[in-house]
């Protein structure tokens, strides 16, 4: 018995550990966004400035961070490139970001960024970024208030700057022009905001892998309003040739599952059309209408989808014209008759 009971506790024991485990490496793994390495910050100032970035970042959908060094960081290595690798390590390339780092025994700069859709990168960024820091602590002598002029002054430029990159339409190939992506975003945002469902678009060069790309575009660039991050994602591909995936994620009752294919539907019949700008529109106003009809009680549902009725229309117009139609060649092939016989008579 006290056999049983010692594996029954150590496999309990075994079991928390690698709980615990997986706890830590999942901490490891989180989103840093104010990272030093020289230990001048307290805790209290490193969470506010935490804080500040991580509400940046996702107003912005832009990575945003700072990185204090001091000369130990990485011997072998320059500033730039290890920065390069912390910036891999918490954000990764899967969406705009700046990560500015400063080494404070040697007074070394480096600013990591990541290009995502259009330009969101000019050479002088990096001296508003610096002045933002020297006045920020000059007047109290304070790195958290040099960290904290630093976020501001991204914040501000992003919002000049990256409008159409930072927002719920990301353009990795330029497919758009820049008023083109400014109207589109500025739809998008309408429209999730009004019904709470985040309504995005993304474009690639070409098709991605995956079982579920859209899905995976949706979850990577953090969209979804909610506790179950209620969105609809369409990802857009032009080579090898053009074509895009949907995905509706989330909890929504106004996408019912033959609904959903409706949407695919009608989003298709509009990826025909040359002109990608419209096609995006059109599908934020299917979107949008999906919703208009949910809130009014006629939820695209199975009894209630318009291509269905659509097809039953012309059934039994086709049923009800049958016999007209055979009438008709029956009466054809007769005259048709008629007149090669005459033509056979001499005269």
């Amino acid at each position: 018995m006290k056999t049983k009971y010692r594996a029954f506790s150590i496999a309990v024991f075994a079991a928390l550990l690698m709980v615990f485990g997986l706890s830590c490496a999942s901490l490891a793994n989180e989103r840093r966004y104010i990272i030093d390495n020289v230990g001048v910050l307290t805790d209290t100032e490193l969470v506010s400035l935490s804080d500040h970035a991580n509400n940046i970042s996702r107003k912005h959908r832009v990575d945003v961070g700072f990185f204090l060094a001091d000369s130990d960081y990485a011997p072998d290595k320059s500033l730039i490139d290890y920065t390069k690798g912390l910036y891999i390590e918490f954000f990764g390339y899967r969406r705009g970001g700046f990560l500015q780092a400063y080494d404070i025994k040697n007074t070394q700069w480096a600013l990591i960024h990541s290009i995502i859709g259009t330009q969101i990168y000019k050479n002088s960024v990096i001296d508003t970024f610096k002045d933002a820091f020297r006045n920020g602590f000059a007047a109290e002598n304070s790195y958290h208030d040099a960290i904290m002029a630093y976020l501001d002054a991204a914040d501000a430029y992003i919002a000049s700057e990256l409008d159409t990159v930072s927002g719920r339409f990301i353009d990795n190939i330029r497919l758009l022009t820049q008023a083109q992506a400014k109207e589109l975003t500025a739809k998008l945002d309408e429209i999730s905001e009004r019904h709470q469902h985040d309504t995005v678009v993304g474009v690639v060069r070409r098709s991605p892998d995956g079982k579920a790309p859209a899905e995976d575009f949706y979850k990577k660039n953090r969209f979804g309003f909610g506790r179950f991050l209620d969105g609809t994602a369409l990802l857009f591909y032009k080579e090898p040739r053009e074509g895009c995936f949907l995905s509706v994620n989330g909890l929504s009752f106004a996408f019912t599952n033959a609904g959903k294919e409706y949407l695919e539907e009608r989003v298709n019949s509009h990826l025909k059309s040359n002109n990608h700008f419209e096609f995006f529109m059109a599908y934020a106003d299917i979107v949008d209408d999906f919703f208009t009809k949910d809130k009014a009680g006629e939820r695209y549902d199975k009894g209630n989808i318009p291509w269905v009725n659509i097809y039953v229309i012309i059934y039994f117009t086709i049923c009800g014209l049958a016999p007209i139609l055979v009438a008709a060649l029956i009466f054809v092939e007769t005259q048709r008759s008629r007149t090669k016989t005459a033509g056979n008579i001499k005269i």
